[in-house]
């Protein structure tokens, strides 16, 4: 089974990720003969204590990410409203793209609250 192994940095388990649309709408573009916006290349902190993958709010704009659900995100501060989309996020081992990669075609992701 293959597995990757990344260096701990003094911010956490930080990696190189992709964001990009979600696959279903990426093969209708395709087949549509539309184009299809550039994944957004971003550094992801994995969080185990997280069940959720939130994104920086210019992630989803560069995307184009349309909204699905207004949704409420349980915080260390309490209760906050979110906005939910559909991406895909790829993670990269150490050898960048030219190597495995972990790829979620269709993942829900909640807008970061803060900056």
């Amino acid at each position: 089974m293959p597995h990757f192994t990344f260096s701990l940095s003094s911010d956490g388990m930080v990696v190189d990720a992709m964001f990009g649309l979600d696959g279903t709408k990426t093969t209708a573009l395709v087949q549509a003969g539309q184009a299809v916006p550039r994944p957004v290349q971003a550094r992801a902190l994995l969080d185990n204590g997280c069940d959720r993958t939130a994104i920086a709010p210019h992630i989803a704009q560069k995307l184009g990410l349309q909204m699905l659900v207004p949704a409420v995100s349980q915080t260390a501060s309490g209760k906050v409203p979110v906005k939910v989309y559909r991406a895909s996020l790829s993670i990269f081992g150490p050898g960048g793209s030219a190597g495995p990669a972990l790829v979620f075609s269709d993942l829900l992701v909640s807008e970061l609250t803060t900056p």
